[in-house]
């Protein structure tokens, strides 16, 4: 009968050991669960800062393509009158025809291939007359 009474005495023991290795559990997991909370609130403030950016620069990038937009080029008029005629054929629609091409970038680059061509052709051209020259004074 003596160890019945001390398996009865060491029974409550037991029993508050093992409440004790839960409440730690549970208090170990409480803290795991805030240390996490606690990263997704700030991964939570880093996306909504990286939303309101993003946001930010889609606004920046309709108001320039709003100013773009306004920026484009309608074809003029055509004039009801004879008299507006003349100024309508011989200068506004070349001037439209002008900027409407200058605006293809196709055609920037031809212009900068022929500026450089008639460049080259200048120069030696200039060195020929120099050349020529020079042959000529010898005689």
């Amino acid at each position: 009968m003596v160890q019945s009474q001390e398996t009865k005495s060491t029974y409550p023991m037991m029993r508050l050991e093992a409440v004790d290795k839960i409440v730690g559990s549970f208090t170990e997991l409480t803290n795991m669960y805030n240390t996490v909370t606690a990263n997704c609130n700030k991964n939570a403030e880093t996306i909504n800062r990286n939303i309101q950016l993003t946001e930010k620069r889609y606004a920046a990038m309709m108001r320039l393509m709003q100013a773009k937009k306004s920026r484009a080029i309608e074809q003029p008029p055509i004039p009801q009158t004879m008299k507006a005629l003349p100024r309508f054929i011989f200068m506004s629609y070349p001037w439209y025809w002008i900027k409407r091409m200058y605006r293809s970038e196709h055609f920037r680059q031809f212009l900068v291939i022929c500026m450089a061509c008639i460049l080259a052709v200048s120069v030696f051209q200039k060195i020929f007359l120099a050349y020529d020259n020079a042959q000529m004074r010898r005689f």
